[in-house]
């Protein structure tokens, strides 16, 4: 079978699913609440992470950044309702250099903890190996409004 028709074959099984999904097949969907969608960018400098926000980068998920003295990122966002979903997701220079990104909380604080990939160790936040002026750790919070 050709790459093309594996794709083909892969996209329409997801799209079945997500179908299924969709149509609340074993999913239990909370019709009276909504939910408020928020992110930012992050980015590593030799002062520390920062917030990285211009004409094309908005941050509308945090407020303000520190380091933990475990070297965990904390990151602090405006009160919002219960957590539905976080993410903390690497952009392609970090992945390249192997790092892996948990986040934890999401209701007004949220730990970020960096391992490396290649032995598993962590990684703090004020860390060289994540320093790059066009790395971004993207962070998405999803929250019921």
């Amino acid at each position: 079978m050709s790459t093309h028709k594996r794709f083909a074959v892969a996209g329409a099984s997801a799209a079945l699913l997500g179908s299924a999904l969709v149509a609340g097949v074993g999913v239990h969907a909370d019709t009276q609440a909504g939910t408020a969608v928020t992110g930012c960018a992050i980015r590593f400098t030799a002062n520390g992470p920062v917030i990285h926000a211009n004409a094309t980068h908005k941050c509308t998920g945090a407020t303000s950044l520190a380091v933990a003295t475990n070297g965990d990122l904390v990151i602090t966002s405006a009160p919002r309702g219960a957590v539905v979903s976080v993410t903390a997701e690497e952009d392609e220079t970090l992945s390249k250099k192997g790092i892996l990104a948990g986040a934890s909380g999401g209701v007004g604080r949220t730990v970020v903890r960096f391992y490396s990939a290649k032995t598993g160790v962590q990684i703090p936040a004020t860390d060289k190996i994540l320093q790059d002026p066009l790395a971004n750790l993207w962070m998405t919070w999803v929250n019921a409004s």
